[in-house]
């Protein structure tokens, strides 16, 4: 048994009376206290030389003195609270209540014995020594938690944290406060030069990033948690690199925008995502085009449940359309999505609709009875092999389904008609790429033919996270089998985020001129 818990052994008892009757002990030694402060401004005013004449002064005053500290502390509510979460912060109402203390004392004093009974100096060093006494006992208690009253788990896992920043020094703190958590942090990483070797919640800054692997070797390990919400994917990368040259796991707080509307806490901590590593930094759009485009204005989108439609109709909502038609065949997601969306964007006019785009009558239907500025066409069939194995249906929806919206809205006078369409377009070796490019060259024809309406398509590789996407099957493989299936060795696959490839098709379709 080692020392420390030898002194956990015998402490324990005791801790447990006290938490039980802990409010009596609390009045108890705070009592104690303001009668030791008190009894110490004398001891200090005369170089602990008390004459007999203020020694009789200081017995006749004690009572008034200890009831009113204890009425100032009792107004700031000092009697209550844990001192174990003792902070900064408490300075201010000790401080305050001291204060407030000394003056019900002088004011007692001088209505009962007259304003020089007891010297002025006194009613200073015991303000002083009532404030520090109590501080210092407060901080005591928080220590001694902290140092005795942890029983370290013996398979603790041993922590480092990436970021000396709030957000690390919040996890760190929760690591320190919280036993059950299982965690032993070893210190933090930055790249601060200022930081380095500094000591930031009791851990020590151990160096850069390009130091992980010799620190994790050294410190023995066990899980690196990256605490910066607000890096940008690159420097994710570069950290995650550093990390995987240890044997250690990691994980890493969402961003800012997940984080904006929470709290900073272990339990927001998550593996490293696919789209934290191929993320770019964001790109810049020219806001005021999309708003010229957009602001007042009718915007619909087909397949506006779907992961592409769906971000497209949760930027369109951010730049107030005057009202937004949500076109969907699947009638489960669109409900649900426009509950999403009724609660994000309550001022946005919002028109849901069950609806076809191989349905001529339907299609035409909607567009002649909301006559959109804009059109952005999302629905389509995505997967590869699936198409692959229904390649008449990939026909009839992408294909034929656009040009039956893109008539509708040439024959309508939709200003613009945006068709969102992919890279596997370009030589197309699938039947989707296939039908894609044909859907390309439908709308290229009806854009020759005499009308206001200008014709766009965007295409775009890889999406993140969307419906069709190769990266969810990416990720169900790693976890399986952890070997990946691809068409070639040599292969490159590039990507983007929903929300990037969205704000990107808003774009072209604000700047296209068709042709």
């Amino acid at each position: 048994m080692t020392s420390r818990e030898k002194v956990t052994v015998w402490v324990s008892p005791l801790l447990e009376i006290v938490m039980r009757q802990r409010v009596v002990v609390k009045f108890a030694l705070h009592l104690a206290i303001f009668l030791i402060a008190y009894a110490l401004a004398f001891l200090v005013r005369f170089d602990f030389a008390v004459p007999s004449d203020y020694v009789s002064i200081l017995w006749m005053t004690i009572p008034v003195a200890l009831v009113a500290k204890a009425l100032g502390f009792l107004v700031f509510g000092l009697f209550q609270g844990w001192w174990r979460y003792v902070s900064i912060r408490d300075i201010f109402p000790i401080a305050a209540g001291c204060t407030l203390g000394s003056l019900i004392l002088f004011g007692a004093v001088s209505a009962h014995w007259g304003a020089y009974t007891v010297p002025r100096s006194v009613y200073f060093l015991d303000w002083a020594n009532t404030l520090m006494i109590v501080l210092g006992v407060r901080y005591i208690v928080r220590a001694g938690r902290e140092i005795l009253g942890r029983n370290r788990r013996e398979d603790a896992r041993r922590v480092l944290i990436v970021g000396a920043g709030s957000a690390g020094q919040m996890i760190a703190r929760e690591i320190a406060e919280n036993a059950s958590l299982g965690m032993e942090q070893v210190g933090f990483i930055d790249d601060d030069p200022a930081k380095i070797g500094a000591r930031i919640q009791g851990q020590k800054v151990l160096g850069g990033h390009e130091k992980i692997g010799d620190i994790c070797e050294k410190q023995k390990v066990d899980e690196i948690i990256i605490a910066i919400p607000s890096a940008s994917p690159s420097v994710v990368r570069h950290i995650v690199e550093h990390c995987r040259e240890v044997s250690a796991t990691f994980r890493i707080l969402p961003g800012v925008g997940d984080l904006i509307h929470g709290k900073v806490s272990i339990h927001a901590l998550r593996n490293v995502d696919l789209e934290d590593l191929l993320g770019r930094d964001p790109v810049a759009l020219d806001a005021d085009l999309l708003r010229r485009n957009i602001t007042g204005r009718t915007v619909m989108v087909t397949g506006a449940a779907g992961s592409i439609g769906s971000e497209l109709c949760r930027q369109i909502a951010k730049l107030s359309p005057g009202r937004l038609i949500l076109f969907e065949i699947a009638e489960s997601p669109l409900f649900y999505f426009e509950m999403e969306m009724r609660e994000k964007f309550p001022l946005v006019g919002l028109v849901p609709v069950i609806g076809d785009v191989r349905d001529r009558g339907r299609v035409e239907e909607i567009v002649r009875a909301h006559r959109p500025a804009i059109v952005f066409h999302a629905a389509a069939y995505k997967h590869v092999p699936m198409m692959e194995i229904h390649p008449v249906e990939a026909v009839k929806t992408n294909v034929l389904g656009t040009r039956i919206v893109a008539e509708a809205s040439a024959k309508f006078g939709v200003e613009r008609f945006v068709l969102v369409s992919t890279d596997k377009a370009v030589r197309p070796t699938n039947v989707m790429g296939a039908t894609k490019r044909l859907a390309e060259l439908v709308i290229h024809n009806i854009a020759n033919r005499e009308g206001p309406t200008v014709f766009v398509a965007v295409r775009f590789g890889n999406v993140l996270g969307s419906v069709g996407s190769v990266i969810p099957i990416f990720r169900r493989q790693l976890m399986t089998t952890g070997k990946l299936t691809v068409t070639h060795a040599e292969a490159s696959r590039y990507f983007m985020l929903i929300p990037e490839a969205a704000g990107l098709i808003l774009q072209a379709g604000a700047m296209g001129e068709g042709g």
